[in-house]
């Protein structure tokens, strides 16, 4: 296990599981996502097929166990709640079910299953021992999609519960462009704190890196907090972008800071190997444009880049998920 490939950051959508997230996939306006269906070979007619779910499901594992990877999380994504905890449906993009993923992750070995719980859901602690006696190996947040202000009072009993369960939360750090463009502040790593002084394992999604050169980058917070905390780590996911090689490279020079890196691509994020070309060779870049899986591109480019093995396989000791047995610790 130790020496196993793990990727702890890949999206899936479910069709016909919300309204929302019908109308996020089929919103021939939404370019960016338009995008991610085209490299994936998805078209709006095939997304609206009663089928659909079962044939995204079969081609996610496919391209797993067609890559290098050994072990995939595959990511639930909860709705938004207001303080009251009622879903807030107004503000609630894209839902992918807990019991979706779950049931993927019991077909598929290679799959674990990554669940997504709302703090400010009524229910919010029960949901979280149920998702946990499902094989839950980390719980994903996005704050800003979610509206989840990760400082909150209201986020205090799930901190403590994720604690005691060893539950590693993953928590989109940085501006976020998919699925929201409000409340980016959310998403500032220093809010982790909370979490992080209860004693949860918090991955840093994305390490505060920015996507465009516009934006505030807030990979310095980041860093100091890693360097601060010992259950502080960040993941590489949606790094096979141009903007975010000047982030790798910190990294890499300070081994402190890369001993709490691990490694997600944010599937179905771009890979961009052609601005990388002065620093893998033109050589490196014809292998990854040919690889015709959009799993193991961003995988090849993070290798060519020089990231370490142990960033591949770190995760290994922080899911909670025993891959030998299929139990939980």
């Amino acid at each position: 296990m130790a020496n196993m490939v793990f990727d702890v950051h890949v999206h899936i959508a479910q069709v016909a599981c919300h309204p929302a997230t019908d109308r996020f996939l089929l919103d021939r306006k939404n370019w960016y996502l338009r995008r991610f269906l085209g490299q994936l070979g998805f078209t709006r007619d095939l997304l609206r097929r009663p089928e659909a779910n079962e044939l995204i499901c079969r081609k996610l594992a496919d391209w797993i166990a067609a890559s290098n990877i050994d072990r995939v999380v595959v990511l639930a994504m909860d709705g938004a709640y207001d303080l009251e905890g009622r879903p807030d449906l107004l503000h609630t993009r894209w839902v992918t079910d807990n019991d979706f993923v779950a049931g993927l992750a019991q077909r598929h070995p290679s799959i674990l299953f990554g669940a997504s719980v709302h703090p400010y859901r009524a229910d919010a602690l029960d949901e979280l021992r149920r998702v946990v006696a499902r094989g839950a190996c980390l719980v994903k947040w996005i704050p800003s999609a979610q509206r989840i202000r990760p400082d909150h009072p209201r986020c205090i009993p799930f901190y403590e519960l994720l604690a005691e369960y060893r539950v590693p939360l993953l928590v989109h750090t940085g501006n976020e462009h998919a699925s929201s463009r409000s409340l980016n502040d959310w998403n500032d790593p220093a809010l982790l704190r909370v979490a992080i002084e209860r004693g949860v394992t918090v991955i840093a999604a994305h390490c505060g890196a920015r996507v465009f050169l516009h934006e505030r980058c807030r990979f310095n917070t980041f860093r100091n907090m890693a360097l601060e905390y010992e259950n502080l780590y960040g993941d590489l996911g949606a790094f096979g972008i141009p903007t975010r090689l000047s982030v790798l490279r910190a990294m890499q020079k300070d081994d402190r800071l890369l001993s709490k890196i691990i490694y997600g691509s944010d599937f179905p994020a771009w890979v961009m190997p052609r601005w990388f070309i002065f620093s893998i060779g033109p050589k490196a870049v014809r292998e990854i444009l040919r690889e015709a899986n959009p799993l193991e591109r961003p995988y090849r480019l993070m290798k060519a880049l020089g990231m370490p093995r142990e960033v591949f396989s770190r995760a290994a000791t922080l899911l909670r998920q025993k891959a030998e047995s299929g139990g939980v610790r």
